[in-house]
């Protein structure tokens, strides 16, 4: 039996005696000395093999008896096989030395597929061996011993060098596995990020015991290697393991081996603010341990001179300005550096108590929540604070010590009425009774809880402070609900510290005695007046005006729900986790990188909520304890203040350089946290409206510690802030750090007026997965981290687009005359009382086409039509269409100069007109014109034959993708520019929509503008399909009446409108004595601008009702884009949704690095497949801009950037959002405003012009203010 040794040690484990009598073949990785001993000693013939793959599985065997086992050797080379034991210059070593092994001989393979370069580096001519030989170099580092027998020491790519000695970690992991004590060993030098020289780091297995007693062994073992080996050699560090950690191939994963955690240093106060947190990260690293107290001392804990002078350098690259190494010896805890490190600037009154006398003011903060909780009544200030006790509780004890705490912490018997209009603060006696409750199950406190929470405080009458103990059968609940205007989060640790001091004084039967406080939270309310009335924060005030100036004042986020006018206060929360390797990561950059933990998660954050589309300015807010002085640091209150910091995330900076960013901000901003945030809100006079001032979006970053309560008879204690379903900003973002190497969790709380918790779920999602990248790639770039989710990539360009193949067979022409065969005597083309059969407009157009052809006209050829809207034009489309040429449309009703520029630019070969329009025509056209209407043209066409034309006729074979029309849209530049759209385009187009089954029971109108491509939809539409096509009257057209007339009339079935047109018909439907909804109306197509679906109620609402599809389109893609049904339940006011591609087309949301954006973010359209067109006819610069290379479609395949704005919901819908630029669209034409801008300077005599698309006038809605 052939297996790995980890394999075999599996099995001895499991089933000794399974092995005796096997000839037990060992390979794969090294075979330790305790496993060949066991394998022999069982009963199994050992053989022990080696070789790589790259040598053909096995290159040498030795067989093991029980002597040999003792120190296992690979035996010696198969007999078609040679070893070299080479050293540097490929010089034979002799035995006892160690060199790189290479192998030579008919094993070896050709080399690795594709690699050369790898292949020529492994892959060597054999010196001395026969012409042409090569050999494999290993990597593996072996000697050759005296019997002749090769042993393998390590490998030589695992070699490394600590103190200038160059060291073999497997010479060291064979060592330790001779040691009776262990099983097996791994060894790898391990580097800190914060220390240059890396450590030597033992695994070991096989340890007995508690982890305390084999922590013990580790160490004794290590201590006994000195006696084995030279002292470079003896690890640094030796950790005891249950097992190693393997590869899926059985191998050692070195990379799964933990990273080795250092002890803590003794418990103390934990960092408070930015400052503190960086110091104690450096104290941490630089003294080895895994978290410092701001009060340990820097030389207790290990510290000496050269490492201060560390400390000095350090500190200065991550405070902004350095510490002399003086003041480090002067004040070596981090409290006492972090006050003095601080930037220099006026000191401020010290905070003392004060006799009052008259009403009690309120401190900033609490009077804006004082006004904000009569505004908006309800919980969302309430802080449930719930305190779960299990052992045994003294009921009576624990009520006397909450009463004890609120007879110490007058603010929670305050209440707050008002006086003169102004609220004002009283001091009750005492506080609200405690509530005593029994409860059966857990299940029933919860529900108790829950209840208890929501009763609301009324601050005028009723202390801001109630408690509650819920006594269960094996727990003891306690309530404390505190309204936020009393308390605040970090009042925590001085209400359980100070409580549980009460309550195990009064399990004694004694009052508690606790140090008096210094000050009181009036005396702080008071103080903070003072600091402001006084002019004392002036210069923090200048400093948030310049820091603050030009902030958003809202973000852009991918919200589910329109902003309300008044915000509800409803919320809910969604948790997450960070992965182990994540949060070790975290804290690993926050070290390497000079921050802290909560700037990483700024930065992180920050990173998502530019790549969800919320800019690259992102003002988060960040709650600040508030406790500056350190007489407030044993109180209860609310001293929290808000800073708003401000990220700067232009420019694409890689993850590190925006760390340094945050960073500066962060400190600068923390340097200025005196400011109560209710002043900056004054100060900058921000637009009300009903988002959150100055920020929306909230951080928090908590470091858990253990609750500070502990009591005799008590087996555990834990303490958490229940959560509320309610929300004070658009979101709060909060991550929870468990400190000593614990997990990080988390949850965001979201305001359920703007999110659904499944978008914010994934909002969770995405932030961990970018949290997780940038810990592994922090210097690359934060555009390149990406925000998508795993799985979520394939879904927005695969699942949301349809897999339609079409190749637009057969030809436009050949379906037409399938449908001319099929239907002769039917009517074809209705134009007033005028109407042709499809045989007849057969005839007639093979008849022009064939005048047209002597003209010399054919495929690639261009045929300008300058006609009215009438049945000649219809006919003129399809006759140039049968000779192969292009039609170029050009709208009579255009200015001149346009007409002008437009024949110049499409250099057609011939123009076709009538005796209405010729007039119309350029002096300065130099192609041929043809007036349809004359005498003469009538007549030659009338002797052309009327059979069909085929390619023997034309002047070249016609081709589908020969160019089918050539239409002009705006153009940016002042002149519009050529579409070239080919046939193929075109007969693909109806494949693609398919699934609205037109037939030749539909009658069509040609509504529209033949110099708008929605009339190529409805022309081809009918006569594709064997319908009838009624052309409207120009007059008509402008008739919303007489337009709703003619649809009863005519009995259209398929009516194609802009929505613009739409809403004029609607309000003819609508108005009095109007006859209905058309009886034959099946469907209604718009397209060509925004819908509001809202005002096409009416079409909608009845039973008979027609389908109302809304398609985005676009002329470079063929006419329509998407589709999108509307029915009545989802008619809401405002622009609606697209729907998703058509049948063979794809639609790509992307942003500025062409990468697919989240759900609910807008980016830039984008769209791929059989319709897009060939480009603008002349202008190659702007046809390469535009039609660019599509990186997630097959390999030469084109996307059309759309330069629309749009986003994706959560369901897969495409909604459309306006313009990335200044085109507009109006009544279905897509306008360049710079090119009327142009006009109106070029030839209006304006110095400037700026067009805007106004929708707020009751007339039209272009308007162009000039200055002249």
């Amino acid at each position: 039996m052939q297996a790995t040794p980890s394999l075999w040690r599996s099995l001895l484990d499991a089933r000794p005696d399974a092995v005796d009598g096997l000839l037990a073949l060992a390979g794969g990785e090294a075979l330790a000395p305790d496993l060949a001993r066991r394998l022999v000693a069982h009963g199994a013939e050992l053989v022990n093999l080696y070789g790589p793959t790259e040598t053909t599985i096995w290159s040498t065997a030795g067989t093991l008896d029980a002597t040999a086992a003792e120190d296992p050797h690979i035996g010696t080379p198969l007999w078609n096989t040679r070893a070299l034991v080479l050293g540097r210059g490929l010089v034979p070593l002799p035995a006892g030395v160690t060199g790189e092994l290479y192998l030579a001989g008919d094993g070896l393979a050709l080399g690795y597929l594709g690699r050369p370069g790898q292949t020529a580096e492994r892959f060597t001519a054999e010196p001395g061996g026969p012409p042409g030989a090569r050999m494999y170099r290993t990597g593996d580092l072996a000697r050759l011993r005296a019997d002749g027998t090769l042993e393998i020491v390590g490998r030589a790519d695992h070699q490394v060098k600590i103190r200038g000695h160059r060291i073999e970690p497997g010479e060291v992991a064979a060592a330790l596995r001779a040691h009776p004590a262990v099983e097996d060993a791994a060894v790898v030098a391990h580097q800190d990020p914060a220390d240059a020289t890396p450590r030597l780091v033992a695994y070991l297995t096989g340890l007995t015991g508690t982890p305390e007693t084999r922590a013990t062994t580790a160490v004794r073992v290590r201590e006994e290697l000195r006696t084995v080996l030279p002292g470079h050699l003896v690890p640094d560090l030796c950790l005891p393991l249950d097992t190693l950690p393997l590869t899926p191939n059985g191998k050692l994963d070195r990379n799964a081996l933990p990273a080795p955690r250092p002890l803590a240093a003794p418990a103390g106060r934990a960092p408070a603010g930015q400052r503190e947190e960086l110091l104690a990260a450096l104290f941490a690293d630089l003294l080895g341990l895994e978290q410092v107290s701001t009060d340990a001392d820097f030389f207790a804990l290990g510290g000496h001179s050269l490492l201060a002078a560390r400390l000095a350098t350090r500190a200065a690259d991550v405070l902004g300005h350095p510490i002399p190494v003086r003041q480090i010896f002067d004040t070596p805890t981090v409290a006492a550096l972090a006050a003095r490190s601080a930037a220099p600037g006026t000191p401020l009154p010290a905070l003392e108590p004060t006799a009052h006398d008259g009403p009690l003011p309120l401190s900033p903060a609490q009077a804006r929540l004082w006004f904000l909780s009569r505004l908006q009544p309800g919980t969302a200030y309430h802080l449930p604070f719930v305190l779960t006790l299990t052992g045994k509780v003294d009921p009576a004890a624990l009520t006397a010590a909450i009463g004890d705490l609120a007879a110490r912490h007058a603010v929670l018997r305050t209440v707050f009425p008002e006086a003169g209009g102004e609220p004002t603060q009283h001091i009750l006696e005492t506080a609200s009774p405690v509530r005593l409750r029994t409860v059966r199950s857990r299940a029933e406190a919860e529900r108790l809880l829950g209840a208890l929470s929501a009763e609301p405080f009324d601050l005028a009458t009723e202390p801001p402070f109630r408690a509650t103990v819920l006594t269960g059968p094996d727990r003891t609940t306690v309530l404390l609900l505190v309204h936020h205007i009393a308390a605040d989060e970090w009042s925590v640790e001085p209400l359980l510290t100070d409580l549980s001091a009460a309550y195990r004084a009064r399990l004694t039967g004694c009052a508690p005695e606790l140090p008096p406080l210094t000050a009181h939270y009036t005396d702080y309310a008071r103080w903070q007046r003072t600091l402001l009335d006084d002019g004392h924060l002036q210069d923090q005030a200048d400093f948030w005006r310049r820091t603050l100036h030009g902030a958003p004042a809202v973000l852009d986020l991918p919200t589910d729900h329109p902003r309300p006018e008044t915000p509800s206060g409803r919320g809910g929360f969604v948790r997450f986790a960070l992965p182990d390797e994540v949060a070790a990561g975290l804290r690993s950059l926050a070290a390497d990188a000079g921050v802290t933990p909560f700037m990483v998660t700024q930065a992180a954050l920050c990173s998502l909520l530019a790549g969800l589309g919320a800019g690259d300015d992102i003002p988060l807010g960040v709650p600040t304890a508030g406790r500056g002085e350190r007489s407030t640091e044993d109180l209860i209150g609310f001293f929290v203040n808000t800073l708003v910091l401000r990220t700067d995330l232009s420019g694409d900076p890689t993850f590190r350089e925006l760390l340094g960013r945050v960073r500066a901000v962060d400190l600068d901003a923390f340097d200025h946290a005196q400011l109560p945030f209710e002043r900056v809100v004054e100060e900058l006079n921000p637009g009300r409206g009903s988002a959150n001032p100055l920020f929306q979006v909230m951080l928090t970053y908590q470091n858990r510690t253990p609750a500070p309560f502990t009591a005799p008879g008590l087996d555990a204690a834990a303490f958490t802030l229940r959560e509320t379903d309610t929300a004070k900003f658009d979101l709060i973002v909060g991550f929870t750090d468990h400190l000593a190497g614990g997990p990080v969790d988390g949850a965001i709380n979201y305001s359920a007026d703007l999110f659904d918790a499944a978008t914010v779920r994934t909002l969770a999602d995405r932030l961990v997965t970018l949290l997780s990248r940038a810990v592994a790639r922090p210097d690359s770039p934060i555009g390149s981290l990406g925000v998508l989710v795993a799985g979520e990539e394939d879904t927005l360009l695969r699942d949301w687009n349809p897999t339609g193949d079409h190749h637009g067979t057969p030809s436009v022409l050949d379906r037409f005359a399938r449908a001319a065969a099929a239907h002769p005597d039917a009517p074809a083309l209705t134009h007033g009382d005028d109407s042709l059969t499809y045989a007849e407009l057969d005839a007639r157009t093979n008849a022009l086409a064939r005048l047209l052809i002597s003209y010399g006209v054919g495929p690639e050829d261009r045929i300008a039509l300058l006609l009215p809207r009438s049945s000649t034009l219809v006919e003129a489309v399809l006759a140039i269409a049968k000779t192969g040429a292009a039609y170029v449309p050009v709208d009579s009703a255009h200015p001149q100069d346009r007409i002008a520029w437009t024949l110049q630019d499409a250099a057609p070969a011939l123009v076709l007109t009538d005796a209405v329009t010729v007039g119309r025509t350029p002096a300065s056209c130099t192609a041929p014109v043809l007036v349809l209407d004359e005498p003469t043209t009538t007549d030659s066409r009338q002797r052309q034959p009327d059979g069909p034309v085929t390619d023997a006729e034309r002047p070249t074979p016609l081709r589908q993708d020969n160019a089918a029309y050539l239409i002009y849209t705006s153009g940016s530049t002042g002149r519009p520019k050529g579409v070239v759209v080919t046939g193929r385009n075109l007969a693909r187009l109806f494949d693609a929509t398919a699934e609205d089954a037109f037939g030749p029971d539909d009658v069509w109108t040609l509504f529209h503008s033949y110099a708008f491509d929605f009339s190529v939809w409805e022309m081809w539409g009918a006569l594709l399909h064997g319908g009838r096509l009624v052309v409207v009257p120009h007059t008509v057209t402008r008739s919303p009446d007489d337009f709703l007339d003619l649809l009863h009339r005519e009995g259209v079935t398929v009516l194609n409108q802009t929505p613009s047109a739409c809403y004029q018909l609607t309000e003819a439907l609508t108005a009095p004595g109007s006859p209905g909804i058309p009886p034959a109306l099946r469907l209604i197509v718009l397209g060509g601008e925004a819908l509001d679906a809202a005002r096409l109620a009416p079409w909608l609402r009845t039973p008979d009702a027609p389908r109302v599809v809304n398609m985005y389109g676009i002329t470079e893609t063929t006419v329509h884009v998407t589709t999108h049904d509307r029915t009545p339940d989802a008619l809401v006011p405002g622009a609606g949704p697209v729907g998703r591609a058509i049948d063979d087309l794809r639609t790509y949301v992307l942003d500025r690095r062409l990468r697919p954006v989240p759900p609910g973010v807008t980016g830039e359209l984008y769209v791929a497949g059989a319709g897009l067109s060939r480009g603008y006819r002349g202008r190659h610069p702007l046809t390469a801009e535009r039609f660019v290379a599509d990186p997630f479609g097959p390999p030469g395949t084109r996307m059309y950037r759309s330069g629309d704005l749009a986003r994706w919901s959560a369901d897969g819908t495409l909604h459309y959002l306006g313009r990335a630029d200044s085109q507009i669209s109006l009544r279905g034409f897509r306008i360049e405003t710079a090119e009327i801008e142009t006009v109106l300077c070029d030839t209006g005599g304006a110095r400037a012009a700026a067009v805007l698309l106004r929708e707020d006038l009751p007339t039209d809605p272009a308007s162009s203010p000039t200055r002249p």
